[in-house]
C-alpha cells in the first residue's frame, strides 16, 4: 500500500492505493485486487469541518486482525470484520461541529457496497461473490 497526504490552506487531501494478491489453499481460489482511496477534509472554520471519502477495500487474511495500513480515511473506517476476501466500495460524507472545546456534534452518511465470497459445496469448490448493495449508515454524535 501507499498513501500520500497533501495539505493546503484549510483543505487536506488523502490519496492512497493498496494492492492485494491472495492465494487461499483452504478456499481453493486466488484474488488479485487494486484498491484506490481518496479522502478530503475541509476545515471550514475553527468550529466546522466537512469530510468526504470514497475508497475500495479487500478484506485480507490478518494475524490477530492487525494491519500496518491506515484503518481510516479522513475519519471513515475502511476495515470491518468482514469475511476474508470480501470486497467493498465505500462512500462517505460528514459534517463535524465543535462550538466549544468540550462539546462536539455532527452528522455522517456512509454507504458500503459489499461483495462477500461464498463457496458452494461442490468438489472442487466453486468460488463466487454474493452481492449486497445497500448498507447505508447515518449517525449523529
Amino acid at each position: 500500500y501507499t498513501y500520500g497526504y497533501l495539505n493546503f490552506d484549510n483543505i487536506s487531501l488523502t490519496l492512497g492505493l493498496s494492492y492485494d494478491d491472495i492465494e487461499s489453499e483452504i478456499q481453493n481460489h486466488s484474488v488479485d485486487e487494486t484498491s484506490p482511496k481518496l479522502g478530503l477534509l475541509w476545515q471550514i472554520n475553527n468550529d466546522m469541518r466537512l469530510r468526504m471519502a470514497t475508497f475500495q477495500t479487500l478484506k485480507r487474511f490478518l494475524a490477530s486482525n492487525q494491519t500496518l495500513e491506515p484503518t481510516q480515511i479522513v475519519g471513515f473506517s475502511q476495515y470491518y470484520d468482514d469475511t476474508n476476501t470480501s470486497k467493498t466500495e465505500n462512500f462517505g460524507i460528514a459534517f463535524d461541529y465543535k462550538p466549544v472545546q468540550r462539546i462536539s456534534s455532527g452528522i455522517e452518511l456512509f454507504k458500503r457496497e459489499l461483495d462477500i465470497p461464498d463457496l458452494t459445496g461442490s468438489s472442487p469448490p466453486v468460488f463466487f461473490f454474493q452481492q449486497f448493495h445497500s448498507e447505508v449508515f447515518c449517525s449523529m454524535k
